[in-house]
């Protein structure tokens, strides 16, 4: 309904608004009927009978975080700081770098800070900046230093240690937060142990007319899920418990480099960073423009709150990474590359066609041509099959099993991840442009309008982006109409990608 479209909007602008929420309640009327509803970063709930729980709950009890103070801002500043209680010792706010975590109402509802150490609360800023980030992180995951410290043990066996430490971050502190004493846990001290149960699935968007596409000139701001295909699909949202963590260092995002070479040495720097990683036995799961920081020219591995141990086995319902730069079997949650692979992935190209248009008559007909073709061919392969002598085919199953393996993030998945991360900085950068007798401005013009065109389906498309990591040549094929020096970096990326695919075929 309206109501509950209008409700989860509100519930959702003020968590997303103020950073001391725990959790919020909020309540609609209609007609006759009250109702009293319930969101944390876990669940969404509907519950009764509150009015004496509303008037008498302490601040705690209604979803404020004590370990938050809310300072006014200062005159022209848009930001609200904070002074955040982090292990006993206090931090001062200093500008806001992220709250896109927060967008979501259910989630980390991750939010970053450049901080200055307090020497008391409501004192004076004493020592560097550093940067505090504070978050939900699921309830049977690792802490993000508890993983700092798996991955440097295990780079001191395999002998990666410096160049790990080399190019990641420096933690300075972290805990748990507390409230009346006890770890704050969306299950056991938010909804004391009985979580509201799962009802209908409702989106809501944060303007709903908006859309949220990759634009030349409008980079990448956060996260987002992209297939519609999972709006109205349930997914289990684990519990969370409050988590806070600073780093020492405070860094740049690739994005700002300034030039495409210095952006493409960063990235070499990352694959060097990756490959120590790696042999390690870990993998990183969410390389983007946010999680790669330059700090005293140097690249470091930022947000390793997802990295994993390639023998670890849990596993989680969402799926791990941020959408532009996901591995595109990561995406899809199968492998796709594998020689028992193909008909997966020629399924998926068949279905829809490149961009948003719908394919058309012939293609569909092509298709189903295909598709006759294949089962010809197999037809012809169950004949050979059956001319061989008994004693060498063995006994024939009376039923076929067909065991699905399971799907597990590997090194090449992070390798692509730097892929498209490339292609980012290539086409979503905003370029500037310098004197260049050679290069009419309607060229200027013509080249842009180009690679904007190609973004748009580089970050749009979820069916192009199956093709460009595919063994055909569509992505060269886009190449035509941009800059030349734009098209000899595609031309290099393009042979790492073919380089990519040959491997995966190998392993997978």
């Amino acid at each position: 309904s309206q109501n509950a479209s209008q409700i989860l909007w509100s519930l959702t602008h003020a968590m997303r608004e103020d950073a001391r929420r725990r959790f919020v309640f909020g309540f609609t009327i209609e007609n006759t009927r009250m109702r009293l509803w319930f969101a944390s970063r876990q669940a969404i709930g509907r519950v009764a009978g509150f009015f004496l729980r509303i008037l008498y709950a302490e601040r705690h009890a209604l979803g404020f975080d004590e370990t938050i103070v809310r300072l006014p801002p200062g005159e022209g500043e848009s930001d609200v700081p904070y002074e955040i209680e982090v292990g006993g010792k206090w931090y001062r706010t200093q500008r806001l770098i992220s709250a896109i975590g927060a967008e979501s109402i259910r989630g980390r509802g991750t939010r970053v800070w450049e901080v200055k150490e307090l020497d008391g609360p409501g004192g004076v800023e004493i020592g560097p900046c550093m940067v505090l980030k504070d978050g939900w992180p699921d309830y049977d995951r690792d802490r993000e230093e508890v993983i700092h410290e798996k991955i440097l043990d295990a780079a001191e066996k395999s002998g990666q240690v410096e160049t790990l430490k080399k190019h990641m971050l420096t933690v300075h502190a972290a805990c748990d937060v507390l409230v009346e004493g006890n770890v704050d846990d969306t299950l056991a001290v938010i909804c004391r142990g009985e979580a509201p149960p799962y009802g209908e699935t409702l989106e809501v968007k944060k303007d709903l007319e908006a859309k949220k596409t990759v634009h030349e000139d409008h980079p990448l701001q956060g996260a987002m899920p992209r297939p519609s295909d999972e709006i109205g699909k349930h997914f289990a949202y684990h519990r969370k418990v409050h988590h806070r963590i600073i780093f020492e260092e405070v860094g740049t995002t690739i994005m700002e480099s300034g030039t495409v070479s210095f952006a493409f040495g960063i990235l070499q720097e990352v694959v060097e960073a990756l490959r120590a990683l790696h042999s390690c036995g870990w993998v990183h799961r969410d390389i983007s423009v946010g999680n790669i920081l330059i700090v005293d020219d140097v690249a470091k591995l930022a947000d390793l709150e997802y990295a994993k141990a390639e023998t670890d086995r849990r596993t989680h319902d969402l799926r791990t990474g941020t959408a532009f730069f996901m591995a595109v079997e990561v995406e899809a949650g199968t492998y796709l590359h594998g020689r028992a692979s193909h008909g997966i992935l020629r399924t998926i190209l068949e279905e829809d066609t490149v961009g948003t248009e719908e394919a058309g008559p012939l293609d569909k007909k092509a298709a189903a041509k295909r598709r006759r073709s294949d089962q010809d061919d197999n037809a012809e392969d169950n004949a050979q099959s059956d001319s061989f002598p008994v004693h060498v085919l063995g006994p024939r199953p009376a039923v076929r099993v067909v065991r699905q393996r399971p799907f597990r993030h590997n090194p090449l998945h992070d390798l692509e991840f730097v892929l498209w991360l490339g292609l980012y900085v290539l086409f979503c950068s905003i370029f500037k442009r310098f004197a260049d007798p050679y290069t009419a401005d309607e060229q200027w013009i013509d080249y842009m309008k180009r690679r904007k065109a190609v973004a748009a389906k580089l970050f749009n498309s979820q069916i192009f982006r199956y093709q460009v990591v595919s063994t055909s040549t569509v992505f060269s094929e886009q190449l035509p109409g941009l800059h030349p020096q734009l098209q000899k970096i595609c031309l290099v990326l393009e042979a790492f990608c073919e380089l990519l695919v040959s491997r995966y075929a190998e392993v997978e």
